[in-house]
């Protein structure tokens, strides 16, 4: 199923549910400042127990607009922790757009995977990347 295909309304499951509240768990102390979410329901439903437990808004963008989060990205957030909730099938453009120099590939039911980009002096980030 392509991006295309995803509907823009389809919920979270109870176990969706479940992994927001242990991701902002996990997350609470890590300094986010700015969270961004698709515009698909379910990355917002994602991002908002964090989002509530933090008291900051989440700011949606175009699930297809890459260009366009990287932009604010880069132009806004330099210095800031920002949690962006995105999709499995355009999660590697975003990386790749933000200068990780390595191909990742995810599986369509992988909910559970973070990746931390640390920008560098050099063009390269630094990215990590874990499950919670």
């Amino acid at each position: 199923m392509s991006i295309d295909q995803i509907p823009v309304d389809t919920p979270l499951s109870e176990t969706g549910h479940q992994r927001a509240k242990e991701l902002a768990s996990r997350l609470r102390g890590a300094g986010i400042t700015a969270i961004y979410a698709t515009d698909a329901l379910r990355t917002v439903q994602t991002a908002e127990p964090l989002a509530k437990m933090l008291n900051l808004q989440i700011r949606q963008i175009p699930r297809k607009d890459t260009a366009a989060l990287v932009s604010r990205l880069r132009g806004e957030h330099q210095k800031d922790r920002v949690l962006v909730v995105s999709h499995w099938n355009n999660l590697p453009e975003v990386l790749k757009a933000l200068g990780h120099p390595v191909e990742v590939k995810l599986e369509r039911r992988a909910y559970d995977e973070i990746f931390v980009v640390v920008p560098g002096n050099a063009k390269q980030p630094l990215v990590v990347q874990f499950h919670y």
